[in-house]
Parts: C-alpha cells; structure tokens; sequence
C-alpha cells in the first residue's frame, strides 16, 4: 500500500530521534521523507518533496510551528499538519484549531499519542486519495484529459487488472458528471463510480489478488442482484498506470458494445479484442423493416404500427441484438413516425421519451411496453375527445382510479393494465403530480381514510379498518400508520376517546 509521506520538524535531536522511532516502530503508514530543525528549512523541503504530512513542534528557532502552519495553510493547502507542544497552554491549541491542524499534540510524546494523532491524519489523508482516485477515474471514463503526473501519482502501485459492471442499459446521454464518492462494495476493493451510479470501474493492483481470483469476483455477481440485468467486461492483461485511459475508454467501448437489453453477461476480453458488428445482411433485413413502418406510418393505424412494433421487437430479442444497435434502429423507425403524424413533438422531446423508454427496460417485454406509449403519445393529438397521456388530465383519471378502489387489492400493476401503459410511466407520473411514487401516495390515501374511519367510529377495531383499506395484515397496518401518524392505531382510537370524554365532561358541566 502506498505510504503517506511525512516531514518531521523539530529542533531538538534528542527529540528529534525519539520522534522517528516511534513513527518507524508504531505508525507504518508512513514514510519520513526528511527531518527539519525549523520552520524556514521546513518550507524549501516541503517545496521539494511535496509531503502529505507535517509533524512540527511549536517553540523553534529562525521560524516558530505557528508560523510555519499559517505559511502551509497558505502555499500549500492541501498539506495537512500535527502540533507538538511541551507548554500547557491552550492559546497554542486555540490558535492551532484555527490554522487547520488535525491534531494538537501534548510533549513528552506517548506511543499512544503519536499513534492515535497519525491514525487520525491518515484516516482524513486516504478519504482526499480516494477522493482524487473518484475524480480522476471518472474523467478517464468519460474520455477527459488527464495528465501523467495525476495519474502516477493516483495510482503508484502497478501493474493493474481491470474491470467494469454496468447495471441495465446504456448510459443517458443528457446527464451531468457529477463525481461521487467510490462505491462501498465489501466484495472487492479499489472501486470508483464510472459515467454515472449504474457504472462501476474497478482498478485493482496485481498484488493484492491473482487474476483468476478477481475474475471469480465478478462471476455469478448478478445472483446476488434483486432487480435488473448486469453486464461485466475484464481485460485479461493487466496494464501500467500511464495506460489506464487507453484501457479504460477501451473496456467502456467494448462495455456499451456488448450490451443486450435483460440479459446478464459476464465478459472477459483481451487487448485486441473485436467486438461483434453486425453483417450485411443483417443491416438488409433491418432495412427492409424499416420500410415497413415507413409505410405503415403513412397509413396512419396505430394499431398496426404497435402488432409490427411487437413483432420486430420479438425478433431483436431472438436474435440477441446489442442495444447499441437496437437504439439505434428504434430511432429510426420512431422518425419517420413522427415525421407522418401530427404529434406536437419535438426531435429532442422524442428522444428523451426513447431514451427513458430504454432506460426503464430490464427486459424486451418492458421496452414493448414503453415503446408502445411513445406510439400513443405521436397518436394523441389526431384523437379526438382524448387527454393526452402525459397530462394532468389524464393523470386525474388515475387518482380517480386509485381513490374509488382503495378499499380493495390494488398493485401498481393493476393501474397499468387499465390505463394500457407502463409501470416506469406510471411511476413518473406520480413522481412529477404529487412528488411521490405510487406506493407513498397509496398509503398515505388509505391511513387517511383510517383516520376518517377511526373519527367516525371509535369503537371500530384495528383489524377491521385494516382489512377494509386492503392491507395484506393488520401488523403492516400499525407500521405505515405509525410512520405517518408518529403513533399506534390503538394511540390514536385512545386519543380520540379520551378527547370525547373530555367533551362530553364539558357539556355536562
């Protein structure tokens, strides 16, 4: 593992040589790169060595420990800094809290003490490392330049295996770069978020693991998956830090490459590895189908624009097509649609709803299923009497919907096989008129109508309430009404109880 480079400062040589045997005996995270006898000889080392820690004394000569802080605070920011003290005086700490150090440490030095303060910088100094790591991979990722020195020195342990794992489809391509912390993953270490939170890379030094043991690693991943497709490609030989971006742009290629909409894969590819482009004949026969819907578009039937739709869609999933490719042939197809309607639709509003038609398919049906709404929304202007499917209005229809039946077993799924469209739909739709999904808003409708219930008759029981609002038992009850109500069922009957009998007291007084 990479050692934290580490600047002592201190005057005294007794000290001094105390100082570095405990670093060297008891800390061996940490590497003494120099030793300085004050403040001023501290600044041209630290200028040479770029160190990552600074252990300095206060009282010195030429240059005293808070100067020197306030000086690196200043230059060199990212420096972090432990005062050492032999005075009891808090104005040091004081002083010291308010120059940034991590740590205030009290002379004569303890094993203990030492240990406990470099622990706590090094805590703080690997969380900024894998800050960096974050950053900097996900610029590689997304093709960013990146110099060779901020490479080397993010990565210094060589050579490296190399991995990625993608969950669901492609990446949307209208989507900010947000860099996020490195994925937590317990099984593997060396993980970073790759374009966006579906995507991880992994850089793993060859050291730590053999490579048939990081293969391993990625075999099977998707059975401990509860939802959605997973699709992992390696890199059979390993590589040097400086070759990182190559090799990264390289596996994200062959990644977006490889993917097949609802199905697993688990890849391992090697340097000049081909990826499957489709034949000739194949393009043909897509051609062909293109024209088909070029027709049918003319025509102006929705109904059997959607019964070939299902058919074609049929037939990519048979033929195991890439979704690279199926995109690709779907936009198509939905241009010259859109080119024969008269849908209020732009190019770009069109192809978000493709994108989230792909980005909400785990599998060919789901695609189907969101396609055909996109095949809706073109038609709904040329029908007359009906609100789009995208509106308020329409939306209204579903509450109307949920309210009339939530007495009864309703699922989310119920409501879409009445509205003929698609859980992720549904889904938004919820998410974009009330803020919430479709579970929250369900709840929250029918411990509303407990509360109106319990109002109306005290006396009713909890099971009763529970069985006549759907819930699949009375104990599931209790736990939803107590996260919305901030109390039991039984409470709340107590409360208004007791709230009756105080009024009925009142009135007879």
């Amino acid at each position: 593992m990479r050692k934290i480079k580490l600047i002592v400062v201190e005057d005294e040589p007794a000290a001094m040589d105390h100082i570095c045997t405990l670093v060297e005996n008891f800390c061996t995270l940490f590497s003494i790169i120099d030793k300085c006898g004050n403040g001023t000889e501290a600044l041209d080392k630290i200028e040479r060595h770029k160190p990552e820690l600074l252990l300095t004394d206060i009282k010195m000569p030429v240059m005293n420990g808070i100067d020197l802080i306030a000086e690196i605070r200043e230059r060199f920011p990212s420096i972090k800094t432990i005062l050492m003290s032999g005075f009891q005086d808090f104005q040091y700490a004081k002083i010291a809290i308010h120059q940034g150090v991590v740590e205030y440490i009290l002379k004569p030095l303890s094993v203990k003490s030492v240990s406990s303060a470099l622990q706590k910088a090094a805590e703080i100094i690997h969380k900024e490392w894998q800050r960096q790591q974050a950053c900097l991979v996900k610029r590689m990722a997304n093709n960013m330049h990146c110099s060779d020195k901020e490479i080397t020195d993010c990565f210094p342990e060589c050579p490296y295996y190399l991995g990625i794992i993608r969950k669901n489809g492609l990446i949307r391509r209208f989507q900010g770069n947000n860099v996020k912390e490195p994925a937590e993953i317990e099984y593997i270490e060396k993980s970073y978020y790759g374009r966006d939170d579906n995507e991880i890379i992994y850089i793993l030094p060859t050291e730590q693991m053999s490579f048939s043991a990081f293969d391993e690693k990625f075999r099977g991943f998707e059975n401990d998956a509860e939802e959605g497709f997973f699709t992992t490609v390696l890199l059979r030989e390993s590589c040097e830090a400086a070759d990182l971006p190559n090799r990264i742009k390289y596996l994200v290629r062959n990644l977006d490459r490889s993917i097949i909409i609802g199905t697993n894969q688990n890849l391992c590819i090697g340097n000049d590895a081909d990826t499957k482009e489709e034949d000739e004949v194949s393009i043909e026969a897509y051609n062909h189908v293109v024209k088909g819907f070029e027709y049918l578009a003319t025509i102006g039937d929705p109904v059997l624009i959607k019964k070939q739709l299902r058919e074609f869609i049929d037939s990519l999933e048979k033929h195991r097509r890439s979704q690279i490719w199926v995109e690709a042939i779907i936009k198509w197809i939905f241009l010259l649609l859109l080119r024969r309607t008269k849908a209020m639709v732009s190019n770009v509003e069109l192809e978000n709803m493709l994108e989230e038609a792909f980005l909400f398919s785990d599998s060919y049906g789901e695609l189907y299923n969101n396609l055909d709404l996109i095949v809706d929304r073109l038609h709904a202007d040329e029908a007359e009497g009906n609100c789009k499917i995208d509106s308020k209005e329409f939306f209204d229809q579903i509450l109307v919907f949920v309210d009339k039946n939530i007495g009864g077993q309703i699922y989310l799924q119920s409501v879409c096989d009445t509205f003929h469209v698609s859980q992720p739909y549904i889904s938004r739709l919820f998410k974009k008129y009330t803020g919430s999904s479709f579970s929250k808003y369900l709840n929250s409708m029918r411990i509303k109508e407990a509360v109106r219930l319990m109002e109306t008759d005290e006396t009713i029981h909890i099971k009763e309430i529970s069985d006549a609002l759907g819930f699949s038992d009375q104990f599931y009850f209790s736990k939803v009404f107590k996260i919305m109500m901030k109390c039991t069922p039984s409470e709340y009957l107590k409360k208004l109880k007791h709230e009756s009998e105080d009024f009925i007291f009142i009135q007879k007084s």
